[in-house]
């Protein structure tokens, strides 16, 4: 990837004032952190008994509706302390008591996928969810997402069909005229007790940094085991609807939740929503000055950079926390506990933005910390996505960062 025609284009942004260096960037960081990124906490009180409520409506419905029991689990930025501007969106895991029904199956599958053998498909009322033995997530899918569909109805809640492929059935959640409406997506999940052996998954106890918080238990995290989710390799494998995703969302929770509060959480959540604006995703009126010159700086960037884009450009937010979770955790990649809580954040910002650069042009390959056998986090995503992003941290650095000398 050619980098000086981008970092041309942000010196000409700079020439022609769409951009600026500020006068006192600790300052201005300090001030796009509180009025653009920190959540307001009244919001999340009101909003958190909604979303309670209607997540103890929907268990108590797959009980009564289901031959199975079922728990939940609440992972995402809303849960781990790493969510910007609005508490709206959350993802709530919904797991059915398959107790020893079904055992993990990783003999010819794609990285990051299983299959589920089931042990007794009788006895759990599984026989209808299975093909030679195992669990086949589109018929699960449309058992459970037709349930879903029966308890929306009369609700207060809108189905979402955005993403019809998705593996989460997502809904809009209307609350009252004072506060924003919530986006849910509940996600049928199905428990494996046992932590993959290596090179399935990393063993955490010799993958993370020895310096950690002392809310941290590697081996506490492999013991919870990982929940597997109804999304479809992207391989073409005859057996694609038998091979479930792998998702270690309690280790990611536990990572982010537990993380360095000083620096390693404001940093995340500046360059989120940093993110957020430049792809036009945000849903509050951007009105501090920072928040302005972003806008215009992916206006610019789009309408010179890239004439022919379809305006969808920008990258999810997982490869940010892959990203940032390795340059904290990772034994050899990252600095551990100790050195975030001692630095400051301006620097540990400029630090992150450097890093995601080399990270978007290959010169940082950043493997799936959990699942080693998962390509650079990078490999999938579009070239142009990266290009973009890759404009917007040298954008951001300079929103945060003076003058430097002639």
């Amino acid at each position: 990837m050619q980098t000086m025609q981008m970092e041309h284009l942000v010196e000409q942004m700079i020439v022609k004032g769409i951009i600026c260096h500020p006068t006192r960037p600790k300052t201005q960081l300090r001030k796009f952190f509180e009025e653009e990124v920190s959540l307001n906490q009244d919001e999340i009180a009101e909003i958190a008994e909604h979303f309670n409520k209607l997540r103890s409506d929907v268990v108590s419905y797959l009980n009564e509706s289901t031959p199975w029991t079922w728990k939940t689990f609440s992972a995402g930025s809303y849960y781990d302390g790493t969510k910007v501007s609005r508490p709206n969106e959350m993802d709530c895991q919904l797991i059915p008591s398959f107790v020893d029904a079904v055992t993990p199956d990783y003999e010819r599958c794609q990285p990051s996928h299983c299959r589920l053998k089931v042990n007794n498909d009788e006895e759990h009322h599984l026989h209808k969810y299975c093909d030679e033995g195992f669990m086949n997530m589109e018929k699960f899918r449309r058992y459970i997402f037709c349930k879903l569909d029966k308890f929306q109805s009369g609700q207060r809640i809108k189905k979402d069909l955005t993403y019809d492929k998705s593996p989460s059935y997502r809904v809009i959640y209307k609350t009252t005229a004072d506060l924003p409406d919530i986006e849910i997506d509940f996600v049928a999940a199905i428990h494996v007790d046992e932590w993959p052996d290596f090179p399935l998954a990393n063993n955490l106890r010799t993958k993370l940094s020895r310096d950690l918080p002392s809310e941290v238990d590697p081996k506490g995290i492999m013991d919870e085991g990982f929940n597997t989710v109804m999304k479809l390799c992207k391989a073409d494998v005859p057996d694609k609807a038998l091979q479930w995703k792998m998702s270690f969302t309690y280790a990611e929770k536990m990572l982010s939740k537990h993380a360095d509060k000083k620096c390693w959480k404001p940093v995340i959540r500046i360059i989120k929503r940093a993110k957020e604006i430049a792809k036009g995703d945000s849903d509050l009126s951007d009105t501090s000055s920072i928040s302005k010159q972003i806008k215009k700086a992916a206006e610019y960037t789009k309408r010179h950079f890239f004439p022919d884009s379809d305006d969808r450009l920008g990258l999810g937010t997982y490869p940010i926390r892959m990203l940032m979770w390795t340059l904290m955790y990772d034994r050899e990649l990252g600095r551990g506990y100790t050195a975030w809580q001692n630095s400051d954040t301006l620097e540990e910002l400029h630090f992150s933005l450097r890093q995601f650069r080399k990270m978007l042009v290959g010169n940082l390959p950043i493997p799936n910390l959990f699942m080693p056998l998962m390509a650079d986090t990078m490999t999938t995503a579009r070239h142009d996505d990266k290009r973009f992003m890759y404009i917007m941290t040298l954008v951001i650095g300079v929103l945060f960062s003076e003058q430097p000398d002639d």
